[in-house]
């Protein structure tokens, strides 16, 4: 081999090497951990949750002095760990996948295909500076992931399924 061509290819190879180097570290940056499904939910400033089950009737939950009351569809005194652990399960909820709002478009029936034309569920959780309205569709294929979409709020995120066992489906 001759020592011109040789110099070339260790250029060459520094070369990439730099670029390498410097795209993995700077371009190519993680996201700083986990994103949460809905990042302004504080579960205990929560004042207010509804929950619509696909086949049933609103359940609704409003704190008042610190203790949890259904107000839909009857009045009654809640079931205060079981609200408190829904809203735990929804502020530490993070999504395993998301779909961008550029990706739906080229989808015209995507509201079909991720079960929000008739959804699960339908929860709406007020805080005092906020409120979030959570819709849950379909399951994926394998069925232990499921497809959700924040109203308001581009694309929709893919989360594991472990939560939907929280969400009551009767006021009961």
């Amino acid at each position: 081999m001759n020592p011109k061509s040789t110099w070339r290819w260790i250029v060459v190879a520094a070369g990439l090497f730099a670029f390498i180097f410097f795209y993995q570290r700077h371009v190519n940056k993680p996201g700083g951990g986990p994103v949460r499904v809905l990042p302004n939910l504080n579960a205990a400033a929560a004042t207010s949750v509804q929950v619509r089950p696909a086949p049933h009737l609103e359940i609704r939950a409003d704190r008042t002095n610190g203790t949890w009351q259904l107000t839909e569809p009857l009045v009654y005194p809640a079931q205060a760990v079981s609200i408190d652990k829904l809203l735990t399960e929804l502020e530490r909820l993070t999504r395993v996948f998301h779909i961008t709002a550029r990706e739906l478009r080229d989808r015209p029936k995507a509201d079909e295909e991720y079960g929000f034309s008739n959804p699960q569920a339908s929860i709406v959780i007020k805080q005092p500076q906020h409120t979030a309205h959570l819709l849950i569709g379909a399951r994926t294929p394998p069925g232990d992931q499921v497809f959700l979409q924040v109203v308001g709020v581009d694309g929709v995120h893919v989360a594991d399924a472990d939560f939907l066992k929280y969400i009551p489906r009767t006021a009961d």
